[in-house]
């Protein structure tokens, strides 16, 4: 089977096509190893590439209909149970084999036999918004679900929940009526999963055992294990790949300069970096309030551009003798009349000008300008009960997001992104 991306591609449609292609070739060569019962739902890529000005996608089946063509021709009762069912294993495929949903939707979808095929995956195409994607977050394994609701959702309906030309959610899933005579459980099973925030959406562990779906045993506590047992690398692997996917679209929100000699603001820039990992984590808070997901949404915005501005200040006042004194640096004051200085001088500006739109958006307004008095606001809201790894996560970069001094063999030793990294896993104790 052929899939062809677009009749005629512009010249930046090439460049980031080119770019993005890493993405296909992690999937083919994960894919074409994994056992069969591993990729029951997913497209198994041939090969891919450019014919002219053209790329297409080649994949191993060629019996295959789209599942809008599959609806016109089979004029039946759907077992919904079963669609569900096919498309919870289609996503944990995905997740247990390192990819992630991100993409997946009604128009991509396929039916093989009476198998449905996901299509499409993963970082090389767009993603297809979810509620948090509006708000500039990242897609996390709670968005995939979402996005399989709104699967099921068109198919029962024939009826979009999100429309990207006015990224608003349309809410044609009414919460209170059941008004398409759906089987009052599943009606109940589609309000849990579509939930706006992901704290509020029933968790995978929750769905997995509910008695209509139709899972084999072994295949059930397989995915339970998996999802009982999230780890840290999960939550790492998403960030990595959708700062690189995403963050020169501007789609969703990434903090982030490129300039080597950013090392030496390492701690406030750090800093700013676990709180925007936290900032794509938000809405996992656990508290079922909108308004309290809101309010400390807007907090770490807030901080955030406190910390920017911090580092603003920094940069643009040459304060960098503490770093140059104790790390024995060779920086002088030719520093600053370097090209690597004026680099970062721009990159800091636009970073910090990117995050003033984004106050602006979403943080409600809010004018505190302390970051003491944020802390203690964030710190009002009870977490109680057991958290997931992502929740725990989140409230320990919350509760402390200063970065550790380094010493001088350390400082020398790690990249930025070790540094990073390995201060998300010291707030996982």
């Amino acid at each position: 089977m052929g899939c062809q991306i677009a009749k005629k591609l512009t010249s930046e449609q090439i460049i980031e096509i080119k770019q993005n292609q890493i993405f296909l070739q992690k999937e083919k060569s994960i894919t074409v190893q994994a056992t069969s019962d591993l990729v029951s739902h997913l497209r198994i890529l041939q090969h891919f590439g450019f014919q002219g000005k053209q790329f297409l996608l080649h994949d191993k089946s060629d019996r295959m209909k789209y599942m809008s063509k599959f609806q016109n021709i089979i004029q039946a009762n759907y077992n919904y149970w079963n669609i569900l069912t096919q498309l919870l294993e289609g996503i944990f495929q995905m997740h247990q084999l390192g990819f992630i949903g991100r993409c997946i939707s009604y128009e991509t979808l396929y039916v093989n036999s009476d198998t449905l095929i996901f299509c499409q995956f993963g970082y090389f195409h767009e993603f297809k918004n979810a509620p948090e994607n509006i708000f500039k977050k990242f897609t996390t394994f709670e968005t995939d679900l979402w996005l399989v609701g709104a699967i099921l959702w068109k198919i029962i309906t024939k009826q979009d929940l999100i429309t990207n030309k006015s990224l608003t959610i349309k809410m044609s899933f009414n919460f209170q009526n059941n008004d398409q005579n759906l089987d009052s459980e599943l009606y109940v099973v589609l309000k849990q999963i579509l939930q706006i925030y992901q704290t509020q959406r029933i968790p995978f562990t929750q769905l997995l055992i509910h008695k209509k779906l139709q899972f084999q045993e072994e295949f059930k506590q397989q995915m339970l294990n998996f999802y009982e047992n999230y780890q840290i690398e999960h939550l790492l692997k998403i960030w990595k790949y959708s700062l690189y996917r995403d963050f020169q679209n501007g789609k969703l929100f990434f903090y982030q300069i490129k300039v080597e000699t950013i090392k030496y603001y390492y701690k406030c820039y750090v800093q700013i970096q676990l709180l925007n990992f936290a900032f794509h984590l938000s809405f996992l808070f656990p508290n079922n309030d909108e308004n309290v997901l809101l309010y400390i949404n807007s907090l770490i915005i807030q901080k955030m551009y406190l910390l920017s501005k911090e580092l603003k200040f920094q940069v643009l006042t040459f304060q960098v003798s503490e770093h140059h004194s104790q790390f024995n640096t060779d920086l002088g004051i030719g520093f600053f009349c370097h090209q690597n200085y004026q680099n970062l001088r721009k990159e800091i500006l636009s970073q910090h000008n990117k995050l003033l739109i984004l106050k602006q958006s979403q943080a409600n307004n809010i004018q505190i300008d302390c970051q003491h008095d944020i802390n203690v606001e964030i710190n009002k809201f009870d977490h109680k009960g057991q958290l997931t790894l992502p929740q725990k996560l989140l409230i320990n970069i919350l509760n402390n997001s200063s970065v550790k001094q380094l010493s001088h063999i350390q400082f020398t030793a790690l990249s930025l992104v070790e540094i990073f990294e390995h201060e998300i896993y010291s707030r996982l104790f």
